[in-house]
């Protein structure tokens, strides 16, 4: 008989504020201890995080500095939520059955993530759209994953001398939607798939 995954979506409970606060923990967020928090200098994303957490309700601390602000999640069910998604840059990474996620759940989440880590190409003369990064080779190995399942595959490569914050590699992605590989990455999804399964 088959096991039935447990689901992250929208019948669950969760809902598309709750794929972005994730979204912004898994790019921003740290844990130390059993205390959660998520950072962030840019002031329209505090105000965006602080109208979600009025609007769910959510319980947190704001801190007073405006430069490297960041906010502690005080609501218990949030804190349980986010601990699932590791502790720091190094470990960050998706619980196996985020994938079972409904695609519109999933692209709030990869929104979030982008808006803390990656970036948009606003180049009058590049063809990419937008590009993010991360240091947790198994986060940059999901977020490859979801990118097709919302259909927006990525191409991602490993830097080795990225001359950021310590000598660990830094995993990059970007997304060109007029790339000649989208067609032929998207045929190799189901390939994908199997594989993963297959290793997990």
């Amino acid at each position: 008989v088959a096991r039935k995954l447990p689901c992250l979506n929208l019948e669950s409970g969760w809902d598309v504020d709750d794929a972005y606060i994730i979204g912004q923990y898994v790019s921003e967020g740290w844990k130390q201890g059993n205390r959660i928090f998520i950072s962030g200098d840019d002031p329209d994303l505090q105000n965006l995080l602080k109208e979600i957490f009025n609007r769910k309700k959510i319980k947190f601390y704001e801190s007073k500095r405006r430069k490297h602000a960041y906010f502690e999640i005080h609501d218990k069910k949030y804190k349980e939520l986010l601990s699932q998604f590791g502790s720091n840059a190094l470990n960050k990474n998706m619980p196996a059955w985020i994938l079972s996620s409904n695609k519109r759940f999933l692209r709030m989440l990869y929104l979030g993530f982008v808006m803390g880590d990656g970036y948009f190409d606003e180049s009058e003369n590049s063809s990419r759209l937008y590009g993010w990064c991360t240091s947790s080779k198994i986060l940059a190995e999901q977020l490859f994953f979801i990118s097709y399942l919302i259909d927006e595959p990525v191409t991602i490569y490993k830097s080795l001398k990225h001359g950021g914050f310590g000598k660990n590699p830094i995993w990059r992605a970007e997304y060109v939607p007029t790339s000649s590989r989208l067609k032929e990455k998207k045929k190799d999804v189901a390939k994908i798939s199997v594989k993963k399964m297959e290793d997990s």
